[in-house]
């Protein structure tokens, strides 16, 4: 259980004030971080006609034009202009653009949208990849399209790294594709994946599917969805080869839906449907270790009963990290959006919700661009999230580093928090491993935050910072350390 106080801005001359207060809130209150339920209200609202194409994801203009990008499935491609909340169609490519593929992710590089193609939902649909320019919004070009033919069941997602394109293509497994030239597409090699873990019961091969994926250095990591994580060494492109496979011990022989997942520095996030998220460590590939859990309480716990999974309260699918504020946001299906602070990744707490007041709105697809948070609704009445309506919303959420939560554990620290001549000394006891030394100035701006994984003395000098007072804070999962210090040159 948290603790936390809303900060405001204040003048530096009231910062023994801050500390002050600080320190009696941290011993008064004893609550939870809540949501924060002005997040609930969309600055933008589009709903449509399913008839017209099914939300499925949804992308900001990443050239800072009033444009969002969202794949519709059998709707195709459509972009809309917004401008003072005002909506409207700037331009659509229907499915025929595609050779009648359905439309079903969009990732945006430089100028370049890379569209993946194929009906996710029907494994007879062949699959293929689309380059388009949109560098001249009045002359958008499709480059070039990559169909393969002799593949099933529709691209989930795309993830770029140089000159190569991975795709998560659902049972065809992990397919490399050369970009180099944008108008000539290349295939450079397909991994299809095993179906002999994590479950017992392997026969049922629908419900192994590649559809999330990230890449970081020379590996890999593809969600395969009742598969569990696969980790792959692609240093070769021509030659991909599975070095490791991981899924969390409880959800083995129960219903696993490894969704999609995030990946920052030696941490993974992994959306995983009705059972929440996990953070994993991913320093070694070949031994991915589980050391966070988020799971609400009125999500389904593991089951291998349809009826139960499926109507859970939530079902986590695509997922964002906001690096700045240490926040993960999740599109979580009939609970909407969720974020989730992860900066104690061993303690994942939720802090914000992003919700509709309607029973029959469920999200599916979810970015976050400059403070906006962008979210699509699936229409999907016979299977959960089982939503009766499809568009999309924006919402305003709160910059972290102007308007901070101090959120203080209850207990006190055996670690120390010193001040030394320009620097901060911090000696971390094993127990209190991992733990996280925040610097907040007077008027409450975080300027300086470090994650501390080792046992022993760390120091951190300041003789660059300007002058004044300031507020250390040490935390662990449990426990706090408060320090109040001052620096002058």
């Amino acid at each position: 259980m948290h603790q936390y106080i809303r900060k405001i801005r204040i003048p530096q001359f009231r910062s023994s004030l801050l500390a002050l207060c600080i320190i009696t809130y941290s011993a008064s209150l004893n609550a939870q971080c809540h949501p924060n339920q002005i997040d609930s209200i969309p600055l933008v609202k589009h709903f449509s006609n399913p008839a017209f194409g099914n939300f499925l994801s949804i992308k900001k203009d990443r050239l800072n034009r009033p444009l969002i990008y969202t794949s519709t499935k059998d709707g195709g491609l459509q972009i809309y202009s917004i401008q003072n909340g005002s909506v409207s169609l700037y331009k659509h490519f229907p499915v025929a653009s595609f050779a009648n593929l359905d439309v079903i992710n969009i990732v945006q590089q430089d100028h370049y949208l890379y569209v993946c193609l194929g009906d996710i939902w029907n494994t007879n649909e062949r699959l293929g990849l689309a380059v388009m320019d949109v560098g001249d919004i009045h002359s958008i070009q499709l480059l070039d399209t990559l169909f393969l033919p002799e593949l099933k069941g529709g691209i989930a997602n795309v993830f770029l790294q140089g000159n190569i394109a991975f795709l998560a293509g659902m049972q065809a497994g992990l397919i490399l594709v050369d970009i180099t030239q944008k108008n000539h597409l290349q295939l450079l090699s397909r991994l299809p994946f095993s179906n002999d873990f994590p479950h017992h019961d392997s026969n049922n091969s629908s419900a192994y599917n590649a559809r999330g994926i990230w890449v970081k250095d020379s590996i890999a990591f593809v969600c395969y969805d009742r598969g569990g994580l696969r980790m792959v060494n692609i240093s070769n492109p021509h030659q991909p080869v599975q070095i490791s496979q991981y899924c969390r011990s409880d959800l083995i022989d129960s219903a696993t839906a490894y969704n999609n997942l995030w990946i920052s520095q030696d941490l993974a996030y992994v959306a995983i449907d009705y059972y929440g998220m996990e953070v994993l460590d991913i320093s070694n590939p070949l031994q991915i270790k589980s050391i966070g859990f988020w799971h609400p309480a009125d999500w389904a716990k593991a089951t291998t009963n349809f009826q139960v999974w499926s109507q859970s309260k939530g079902h986590a699918n695509e997922i964002y990290y906001d690096a700045n504020c240490e926040k993960v946001y999740l599109a979580a299906g009939n609970t909407d959006a969720i974020g989730i602070d992860v900066s104690l990744p061993s303690n994942p707490e939720t802090c914000s919700s992003f919700m509709i007041d309607a029973d029959h709105y469920g999200s599916w697809g979810i970015d976050y661009h400059r403070d906006s948070l962008y979210l699509t609704y699936i229409w999907s009445p016979f299977f959960p999230p089982y939503s009766n309506y499809t568009g999309f919303c924006i919402y305003a959420t709160q910059d972290c580093t102007t308007s901070t939560s101090i959120k203080i554990p209850s207990a006190p620290m055996s670690s120390s928090l010193k001040y030394a001549v320009h620097e901060l000394k911090v000696i971390a006891e094993d127990s209190e491993l991992p733990c996280i030394l925040t610097v907040y100035n007077a008027q409450g701006y975080r300027i300086l935050q470090r994650k501390i994984s080792s046992s022993g003395e760390h120091s951190f000098p300041f003789l660059e910072w300007p002058e004044g007072i300031f507020i250390g804070v040490l935390r662990s999962a449990n426990s706090f350390k408060l320090l109040r210090f001052s620096h002058f040159h």
